[in-house]
């Protein structure tokens, strides 16, 4: 708005005083218009220069004049074009403080709800990743249950596993994270188990999930220690994970690998509930991070005009 107040008021003004709005542009001693025939020697001297009809003397001051004029009608279309713009401003603020307070109290929540809402949105999208990954976990080991309940030769671990040297950094990071997501659900559901068959189940469970998660961060600190020079060190475990691997290492029967595969399908439901909550909370997410966009991006609003009471109101 003030941009386009400055044109058009620049304009006028230059107009009204008879003034090119680029004669300051013109160079010193340049002529504006040559008259009919051979220049004179006073003209190639630069001392005169001939208007439209031919006939008026150049005029050191009068060019200064005609710059100075036009200088001063840019500067005074802007001074006016600015103040038109902030007028909606300057009906809520009474100095420069006040200005920057109403920036901040108007923009500031704003950018702070939007920085909040982005971060929830990256934060679902790995939500949804791991939960995705820890399903492909429950997946690969239930092939080997299966065999084991079909009393067929059991699947070799790399059967049952990614190929985890294969992978980069960052996607070990992300099957770290579903294999400890598996196993949080896991050592849930050992808590609220009072069936003993289910308990022993969910034992058996939690051992392969934490025998996988431990490859991985072997993995992990075998590209870590390859990226500084240095020797892989070992992890220590948590107590949890003691236990898990303390389990008798015996051989499946094939009941017990029936009671594997029920906790194993039980705990992908409960995966998929999480997914649907998480994508749910992600969609809403963005919807909001769209909207306080199109907000931020909106014009200041004017100052709402304060009505003057009737007369009737006056009276009362």
């Amino acid at each position: 708005a003030c941009l386009i107040a400055v044109v058009i008021l620049s304009a006028f003004v230059a107009l009204f005083f008879g003034v090119k709005p680029l004669a300051f542009l013109q160079l010193p001693g340049t002529v504006t218009k040559l008259s009919d025939g051979p220049p004179t020697s006073s003209q190639k001297a630069g001392l005169i220069s001939d208007d439209m009809d031919g006939d008026q003397p150049y005029s050191a001051s009068s060019d200064v004049f005609a710059k100075a004029g036009a200088v001063a009608a840019f500067l005074a279309a802007f001074a006016v074009g600015f103040s038109v713009a902030l007028q909606p401003v300057a009906a809520e603020t009474k100095n420069i403080s006040d200005f920057g307070q109403l920036l901040q109290n108007q923009f500031g929540p704003l950018q702070r709800a939007l920085q909040g809402l982005e971060q929830k949105v990256e934060d679902r999208k790995e939500q949804i990743i791991a939960l995705d990954k820890a399903e492909v976990i429950l997946k690969d080991l239930e092939k080997k249950e299966e065999r084991i309940k079909n009393q067929k030769p059991a699947l070799k671990e790399s059967e049952t596993m990614p190929n985890f040297a294969a992978e980069d950094l960052k996607t070990l990071r992300e099957e770290e994270e579903a294999a400890k997501l598996v196993e949080s659900v896991v050592e849930d559901l050992e808590k609220k188990a009072t069936d003993p068959a289910e308990k022993k189940a969910l034992e058996l469970l939690e051992k392969d999930v934490v025998k996988e998660e431990k490859i991985i961060e072997a993995e992990e600190r075998k590209k870590e220690a390859a990226m500084k020079g240095e020797k892989p060190k070992e992890a220590a475990m948590n107590g949890e994970q003691e236990a898990a691997m303390k389990v008798p290492e015996e051989k499946e029967k094939p009941e017990e690998a029936a009671e594997i595969l029920k906790e194993e399908q039980k705990i992908i439901s409960i995966l998929e509930e999480k997914k649907v909550a998480a994508v749910r909370e992600r969609d809403k997410a963005e919807e909001e991070v769209k909207r306080l966009k199109e907000e931020i991006a909106k014009p200041t609003p004017p100052a709402a005009e304060k009505k003057e009471p009737k007369s009737e109101d006056k009276k009362a």
